[in-house]
């Protein structure tokens, strides 16, 4: 909930820029001036100025996001095989990003999420990640054992013990193959995205209830600490922040595309568990194999995409209206 003056009603609390630009997290491919342009989108893009905001007026800023670029507030790409990413839309806007006094995290400052994106709903898997499986991929990329899997379905269970550049090869390879901008989010976007609008510890509050997040630890009902070594776990079965992404605290750990230093070997890895809040940031070697660690993809509204979503749309009709034998 939001009180003072956040309980106005959110009129049109956005400044009107055009979407014809490049914004949000940076890739190797935009240091060569190599990255697929966003071509015709439309003239009027919201980039909303208010924040904090609660969780009514984050749906409100998704579905209008939506309709001024003419996309889904959900929708899913595919891979092949019959398999897909399911992605959520994450508007542009501008927030505090960090936490004063909390370990790991930058000192708070504001930050701008100029362009809407989607970033994926659920950790990346490794059904997901075996259809564009990276060749020569570090060998640490494998499935682990069942047994420290619980015995669930391992090829529905996030990535995890993976190292960057694997992670980034993998958005390479999904990018040619589809015709559109593919890749790791940024760390800021990460966090934007992750938040959602809040501006606790964690997406709920301070602390993290039992049943919120696969998480290390939670807070009891009698407000002890209850502690345990949780398995990673399918995504989605804890509940989603308010637009709609799962697991950002909680289960696996997440590259994204930032370096941690000025040196590019160290890159960041957010989220997990109790001790990682929102702000809580970590650096890692590129090569390292970390373990409890996988990544989430972002994709850009490009007309890649769009021409993308008009394939799979009439792909879907065609399939609906054909005659039954």
């Amino acid at each position: 909930m939001i009180s003072g003056k956040h309980m106005v009603i959110f009129l049109l609390s956005f400044v009107a820029f055009g979407c014809n630009f490049i914004g949000g997290g940076d890739s190797e491919a935009d240091r060569a001036g190599k990255r697929s342009k966003p071509g015709e989108l439309p003239a009027k893009c919201p980039i909303y100025t208010e924040w904090p905001f609660d969780d009514a007026e984050a749906k409100r800023r998704q579905e209008e996001t939506a309709a001024a670029l003419g996309v889904p507030v959900e929708t899913r790409i595919p891979l092949g095989d019959g398999v897909y990413v399911d992605l959520v839309l994450i508007p542009a806007g501008k927030f505090v990003m960090g936490l004063k006094g909390v370990l790991q995290s930058n000192e708070p400052r504001e930050e701008k999420i100029l362009r809407p994106f989607y970033i994926g709903k659920y950790e990346i898997t490794w059904r997901q990640y075996a259809v564009h499986r990276v060749k020569n991929a570090t060998r640490c990329n494998r499935i682990l054992d069942a047994t420290r899997r619980g015995g669930a379905d391992k090829m529905s269970l996030p990535v995890d013990t993976i190292v960057w550049d694997t992670c980034d090869g993998f958005c390479i390879a999904v990018s040619k193959a589809l015709g559109c901008t593919v890749r790791l989010p940024g760390e800021a976007e990460w966090e934007f995205a992750c938040r959602a609008g809040t501006t606790g510890r964690y997406i709920w509050n301070d602390t993290v209830a039992e049943g919120e997040a696969n998480a290390h630890s939670w807070v009891g009902k009698d407000g002890k600490v209850i502690r345990r070594s949780p398995l990673v776990e399918k995504g989605g079965g804890y509940r989603a922040n308010p637009w709609g992404a799962y697991d950002m605290i909680g289960n696996v750990r997440e590259w994204v595309f930032d370096m941690y230093t000025d040196g590019e070997y160290f890159r960041t890895i957010r989220g997990s568990g109790l001790k990682q809040t929102v702000a809580c940031r970590m650096g890692e070697l590129r090569s390292n194999c970390m373990g409890r660690t996988g990544f989430r993809i972002a994709v850009d509204i490009d007309s890649g995409l769009l021409k993308l979503l008009a394939k799979e749309r009439k792909k879907k009709q065609q399939t609906t209206t054909a005659p039954k034998p």
